[in-house]
């Protein structure tokens, strides 16, 4: 199926498939159901802007495809993808003809992220499950509007807002890790490419008079990494990173409700750190080849690895490797369906 949310035209009311999520037949066009949350004839201008998203969240115990999407009203809605049937919906933040949510929101280890218009809070993140917020900026730290869409990568939420700001957030507690001024309003999407955050920032002059415009390309450094300097007219200057615990690495389980470890083969370094977030639940990680704990290491503490608890989505475990050579593991309740990994360590620290 195709799913496509609708706004309206302002002073017209909603009519018809106004302000509705709407699914067709991807063959042939057929419209299979709507879901309309607005009244009809009302006036607000509560638009579905945000383009949809498409998850697997575990509803109870079972895992359910869903649609979720923001709507203008300040609620975030998540639906069953086969009939539309609304699962749950969470009033965020106030709406109105400006928003709240006009960005398009992702969906990533067991949440909804997402920046607003109105607020606070105006960057959060919902549980899939059931659109309680998980975590919120502080409104002593962000305090303006976001018309950007996050960009996810690698355990990190990265979003944009209208003072200029491009934030990176722990994806699981929303700690904050870094912040950059860019000098214009951020209302695109940072796109997250192996060690690169590209990213657009500056309106035009209808609403940012004099605002630096442009398209940024940012090096993620890691610990660890060395870096060259040549000055014009002076020596060139090498400066290494300290790297006191190695790098760090996520890997994640069950993304989207996939029975696959991804990346499942990773190369290390001895003194490096994986980390895994559970993009969907009832999933473990142990070490050891077809279903044979070897005991090296298991989540979620590392007893019971020949039967441990299976972890809910959102769970992250961290394990750091101090020995070289291929270390195998896999998922206790899926790896005879192919649910398994490997960390490659060398000894090159």
């Amino acid at each position: 199926m195709a799913y496509v949310d609708l706004g309206d035209c302002i002073g017209s009311g909603n009519t018809g498939f106004s302000n509705s999520l709407v699914a067709l037949d991807a063959e042939t066009g057929a419209l299979r159901w709507v879901f309309s949350p607005i009244p009809s004839g009302n006036l607000g201008d509560l638009d579905f802007i945000a383009s949809p998203n498409l998850f697997t969240a575990s509803i109870g115990t079972t895992p359910t495809p869903l649609v979720g999407v923001g709507s203008k009203n300040g609620v975030y809605y998540a639906v069953e993808q086969d009939t539309g049937a609304l699962v749950w919906q969470q009033a965020v933040v106030p709406g109105g003809e400006g928003g709240g949510f006009n960005a398009s929101t992702g969906v990533a280890f067991g949440k909804v992220y997402a920046g607003t218009f109105t607020g606070p809070p105006f960057i959060f993140a919902l549980d899939d499950t059931n659109g309680a917020v998980a975590w919120q900026c502080p409104t002593a730290e962000c305090n303006t509007s976001s018309f950007g869409p996050p960009g996810i990568a690698a355990g990190v939420v990265f979003v944009g807002d209208e003072a200029g700001q491009l934030r990176a957030f722990d994806a699981t507690t929303g700690a904050l890790l870094r912040k950059l001024d860019l000098g214009g309003s951020i209302s695109s999407g940072p796109a997250v490419v192996n060690d690169m955050v590209f990213v657009g920032a500056g309106t035009g002059s209808r609403f940012g008079m004099g605002q630096q415009q442009g398209v940024y390309g940012l090096a993620l450094q890691r610990q660890g990494a060395t870096t060259t300097t040549t000055t014009p007219g002076a020596s060139t200057t090498t400066t290494t990173t300290p790297a006191t615990q190695g790098n760090a690495h996520t890997v994640m389980v069950g993304d989207g409700g996939a029975l696959v470890f991804t990346p499942a083969n990773l190369t290390i370094h001895v003194g490096d750190t994986v980390r895994w977030v559970w993009g969907s639940s009832g999933h473990s990680v142990v070490s050891g080849t077809n279903g044979n704990a070897d005991n090296q290491f298991c989540s979620p503490s590392n007893t019971g690895c020949d039967n441990p608890p299976l972890s809910s989505g959102g769970a992250t475990y961290e394990h750091t490797f101090t020995q070289a050579g291929t270390i195998p593991y896999y998922c206790s309740v899926h790896f005879s369906l192919g649910m398994t990994g490997g960390q490659l360590p060398n000894l090159d620290t």
